[in-house]
């Protein structure tokens, strides 16, 4: 281990779990620049643990691991997202994301050309 992974260690040691929330978001968000929400670490937190209090598998994991994950060839990741069954996944998404049914049935949810 580092001196500074130690030293990171030793400070989340003495934090509480909103606390360390708060700078596991500020550090995630550092890194992850424009293309995540500023509250995507609590949200996703609070998914898993719904998730797992529930008995259910982490689906954001095994989510985030098919985009992630190239296939052995390397033409697409495992779930290729230029083609189904990614448009049908991102609509159901975006539904139950939604504040309002006419903006899924607008289509103004996703530029996915899938949709």
């Amino acid at each position: 281990m580092t001196q500074t992974e130690t030293q990171l260690e030793a400070l989340l040691g003495v934090l509480d779990e909103d606390q360390q929330t708060t700078i596991l978001g500020k550090l995630f968000k550092t890194v992850a620049r424009d293309i995540a929400e500023a509250d995507y670490i609590e949200h996703s937190l609070k998914a898993m643990r719904r998730l797992n209090d529930n008995k259910h598998s982490n689906v954001l994991y095994k989510l985030a691991y098919c985009l992630a994950t190239m296939r052995s060839d390397d033409t697409d990741s495992l779930l290729p997202i230029h083609r189904m069954p990614f448009g049908l996944i991102e609509y159901a998404i975006s539904f139950f994301y939604a504040d309002s049914v006419e903006i899924v049935s607008s289509n103004r949810l996703s530029k996915s050309p899938i949709l």
